[in-house]
Order: C-alpha cells, then sequence, then structure tokens
C-alpha cells in the first residue's frame, strides 16, 4: 500500500507534464485557429491549470489513501484517481494536439465525471480529500463546457 502513496502522486506527476506539454504543442491551434467563445482562455491559461489540477488530484489522492487504505472501496478509488490522470492527458492530446474536437468533448465529460466518482468514493474516508477535489471538478466541469461550446463553433 505504502507504494500507491509514492505511485500514484508520481504518476501525476508524469500526467502534469503529458497534459502541459500536449497544450503547448497545440497552441497555436488554440490561439490561430479555432473560433472560441468570447472570454476563452489563453494557451498559457491551459498550461498553467494542468499542474494545479494535478498537484490538487494528488493532494486529494494522498488524503484519501491515508485513510481509506484497506476498506473495501481503496481498489476502486485508486482506479478512479488513475483514470482521472488518464483522461486529462487523453483530453489534452485529442483536443490541442490530434485537434479532434468532438471525441475531446466526450473525453471532458468522462474526465468530469470520473472526478465526481472519486468525490463520491473520497467523501466516507476523508471530507478534505472530497474539498481538496472540489476546485478538480469544477475545472473539469469548465473544461467540458468550454470544449462544447468550441466543438460547436467549429464545426
Amino acid at each position: 500500500m505504502r507504494k500507491l502513496h509514492f505511485l500514484v502522486p508520481l504518476l501525476y506527476l508524469l500526467a502534469a507534464s503529458a497534459a502541459l506539454r500536449f497544450t503547448l504543442l497545440g497552441g497555436g491551434y488554440w490561439d490561430g485557429v479555432l473560433a472560441k467563445p468570447a472570454g476563452a482562455p489563453t494557451t498559457w491559461a491551459f498550461a498553467l491549470s494542468w499542474p494545479l489540477f494535478y498537484l490538487l488530484a494528488a493532494w486529494s489522492f494522498l488524503l484519501f489513501a491515508g485513510q481509506a487504505a484497506g476498506s473495501a472501496s481503496f481498489g476502486a478509488g485508486v482506479r478512479v484517481y488513475l483514470m482521472q490522470a488518464v483522461l486529462g492527458v487523453s483530453f489534452s492530446y485529442l483536443f490541442f494536439v490530434r485537434q479532434l474536437l468532438g471525441p475531446a468533448v466526450l473525453v471532458a465529460a468522462f474526465f468530469a465525471g470520473s472526478i465526481v466518482l472519486a468525490m463520491i468514493l473520497a467523501r466516507p474516508h476523508s471530507f478534505r480529500a472530497t474539498l481538496v477535489a472540489l476546485p478538480c471538478f469544477l475545472w473539469g466541469a469548465f473544461l467540458t463546457s468550454l470544449a462544447h461550446e468550441i466543438f460547436q463553433l467549429n464545426r
């Protein structure tokens, strides 16, 4: 179990690096080609948000894991937290690098849903883990909404 306390945050660090890289790689596409709604954030705002999201998600995981280790929901919680990392990177790759807006919207929705699921699984064990994950959910919901709006503008 102690390995997970190290490995999951390490995975989150790698995921933050990948999401940041994918976002910056596709920055020209985002800034120059896409029709975006008024007030849409810049590439740099996205680039800065990914490390912050992964930092908060890793913190939430550590709070959850510290309280839930050995419980029946621990394994499911670990899988959901890992799924968040994969979905966040997948969104950045699909949206910024591959420019596949439709699939990116779906991934963003699953991303936000995975955060809600992690919050539900964490709540009985650590209310603090749930609170720390709340900004992550807000980011996921904003990301889903913005990606959908951009998809609609660029059909």
